[in-house]
């Protein structure tokens, strides 16, 4: 080997060395073949995976615009309920909103001028509330208070009345000959803003006796049926 070599021209040497320099060049040229076939192949596979994120991100944005709408939709009714219970409920035959009516209540200022004017004129009565009106009970409970702070002897009952009444009443046994207290109870609620009357519900059988004076609590009226109300 070692003669082999010696024996070689600078031809020889020159013609090795652009074989091998071909050689270099055709497995450089076949890696770079390679290099390229794969960067294609990953760039394919990239692509496909970039359009189906596309596709994928397209499809959350129209589910996610979807449940807006359906948030959005929800809210609106939710608001329209709390407006509609707030408002009073809606009659099924499709009548309109009735307002929901504040329950009745003295203020301060009305217990202070209402003791006030019953003390003045002390006397009796019976305060009569509904049996089966929790709102009644609870304001004739207030009145029965304030009447005894006036002065006045109270008895108080509950009574279950065939067609419940309305509003604040004042029953005597004898309309055209009223006793004087009964006066006296009528202008002390009334200048505190509790209109009453002395009308008696023909479906209660009980009579006011010969003297009596009878507060009938009834129920919570309407705020345009309280101020048509004589």
């Amino acid at each position: 080997m070692p003669s082999l070599l010696r024996s070689l021209t600078l031809d020889d040497w020159y013609w090795w060395l652009q074989v091998a320099l071909t050689v270099a060049i055709l497995v450089a040229g076949g890696l770079s073949v390679v290099t390229i076939q794969t960067g294609r192949a990953l760039h394919k596979r990239d692509s496909a995976r970039l359009s189906s994120l596309e596709g994928d991100l397209v499809s959350a944005r129209v589910e996610l615009g979807r449940q807006q709408d359906a948030a959005a939709v929800a809210e609106k009714v939710a608001d329209e309920l709390m407006t509609a219970v707030q408002s009073g409920a809606t009659d099924e035959g499709g009548a309109g909103p009735h307002k929901r009516v504040p329950e009745r209540s003295l203020t301060l200022e009305q217990r202070t001028t209402l003791i006030q004017l019953l003390s003045a004129d002390p006397g009796d009565v019976q305060v009569v509330g509904l049996a089966l009106d929790p709102e009644s009970q609870g304001f004739a409970g207030e009145l029965v208070a304030a009447f005894r702070a006036g002065g006045w002897v109270v008895t108080r009952r509950s009574s279950e009345f065939k067609s419940p009444p309305s509003g604040l009443m004042v029953w005597v046994h004898d309309g055209a000959n009223p006793p004087h207290r009964a006066g006296t109870l009528r202008f002390a609620l009334d200048t505190i803003g509790f209109r009453t009357t002395n009308r008696r519900n023909a479906g209660h059988p009980t009579t006011v006796p010969d003297g009596g004076v009878w507060l009938v609590v009834g129920g919570n009226p309407h705020p345009e049926e309280a101020r048509a109300t004589p």
